[in-house]
């Protein structure tokens, strides 16, 4: 009898633990797969910083340079090759200019920044820098 008693709780131990072993497994599996999509997505953004970073950094080494032509450059060729701005304004009444302001995308105050400003005909008409007080 000793052993049918001892047996059986050895079955009830072994099918509990088999039980808290699967749940466990499978329990979790949102939660970590909700884990890992996130890592990814943090990955992802981080990626898209760096490469805003990288636009920004060319539009203000070309505004600087003077390589950003007034009434040459296009909005549609700025669109493509610095990204989309930060800030727009448009115009609101004939005569008006759209304006853009570019910065960098996580530093807000700190951060020199890009103006520029299109005329009717979508071309650039000024280009403006203001450096931040740290550069």
């Amino acid at each position: 009898m000793k052993k049918t008693i001892f047996y059986e709780i050895k079955k009830g131990f072994v099918k509990g633990a088999c039980f808290l072993i699967l749940s466990s497994l499978f329990g979790c599996s949102q939660p970590l797969q909700t884990l890992i999509e996130l890592g990814a997505e943090q990955k992802a953004q981080q990626a898209q910083v760096v490469y805003q970073e990288k636009k920004f950094s060319l539009l203000l080494r070309d505004a600087k340079a003077g390589h950003i032509k007034g009434d040459k450059t296009t909005c549609s060729e700025v669109r493509v090759r610095y990204g989309e701005p930060v800030l727009e304004q448009k115009a609101q009444a004939p005569g008006e200019k759209t304006i853009w302001m570019y910065r960098k995308p996580v530093a807000f105050i700190d951060s020199s920044k890009v103006y520029l400003e299109f005329d009717n005909r979508e071309r650039v008409s000024s280009v403006r820098i203001e450096e931040s007080r740290g550069q």
